[in-house]
């Protein structure tokens, strides 16, 4: 897989791949074909990494974007291909070279969707349309760096992202009731009380939770950071997302905290005895990113 930079100055995930499957199955996919980027209309966007400009323009004039995308830039690089969608206007050519990181237009509301963000994904050479995300493949199989980013003089310690998603909240959904709970876990099948360590070394950690799903309106859902010393928890950070009157929940949740020798962090997900109905999660992840 490839190292490439995010298209944005400021990273704020605001949809993440595989999301929301009951909505996506209208279109006959499995779920989110890509990853959304908070961004207001008129925000620089920058190419993933060197390449040429495979196509430009509005969607409907793309077979493999669709009206959907609005005005779109679809560049191709040694490893396949990358795709920014819903943007205000493009400020290159079919056919340009592209470096990484040169700007190559500005983010909008054009095509279907909820308001202003960035869609960004990620197609392989030979993309499978018949894969159930259109033939696009998950941005977060290559290496993601923050736009700019440069390797590390010699000796030096590379920033790293430790990407982890619930395995059965992706595969089948987790079903919630009130009063229910369980730890994240990247394997299938495991029991509720099981967990799946989130970080990956000693330093200073951005841990960022992403929670996607359905319930009843106003019900809730809590998710809780743990540390664990020799068995011994500790919650550092806990944060309430709420289902909203459409029925759906979904949110991000991100704080930073420095992580020691022996210590072990898992995201604990519960929902209260106070909550009305069922919740059911697609979508139940955590990146932390050890800070160099």
């Amino acid at each position: 897989m490839a190292e490439i930079w995010w298209p944005l100055d400021r990273v704020q995930v605001t949809g993440e791949w595989a999301n929301s499957p009951a909505f996506y199955a209208q279109f006959g996919q499995r779920g989110h074909n890509g990853i959304d980027l908070a961004a207001n209309v008129g925000t620089p966007v920058y190419a993933t990494d060197d390449g040429v400009v495979h196509a430009e323009g509005w969607g409907q004039h793309n077979n493999w974007m669709g009206s959907i995308a609005g005005i779109y830039v679809l560049l191709k690089h040694w490893w396949g291909y990358s795709g920014y969608a819903h943007l205000s206007r493009t400020i290159v050519n079919r056919g340009q070279k592209i470096s990484r990181g040169q700007k190559i237009g500005e983010s909008g509301a054009t095509g279907v969707g909820t308001g202003p963000h960035l869609h960004f994904e990620t197609f392989p050479l030979h993309p499978n349309f018949g894969n159930g995300f259109a033939g696009r493949v998950n941005p977060r199989t290559h290496t993601i760096r923050a736009r700019g980013h440069k390797a590390p003089a010699k000796g030096k310690t590379m920033s790293t992202l430790y990407h982890r998603e619930d395995a059965d909240a992706r595969s089948r959904g987790r079903t919630m009731p009130p009063g229910a709970g369980f730890w994240l876990h990247t394997a299938k099948n495991q029991k509720i009380t099981q967990a799946s360590n989130l970080v990956g070394g000693v330093g200073n950690y951005a841990l960022v939770a992403h929670i996607y799903g359905t319930g009843t309106p106003g019900d809730k859902v809590r998710i809780k950071y743990v540390w664990d010393l020799n068995g011994k928890k500790s919650a550092h950070y806990a944060h309430d997302f709420e289902v909203g009157a459409d029925g759906k929940l979904h949110g991000n949740a991100a704080f930073t905290r420095a992580v020691a020798s022996w210590i072990r962090v898992f995201l604990r997900i519960e929902t209260p005895s106070s909550n009305k109905g069922t919740v059911k999660l697609s979508v139940a992840d955590s990146d932390a990113l050890l800070i160099a």
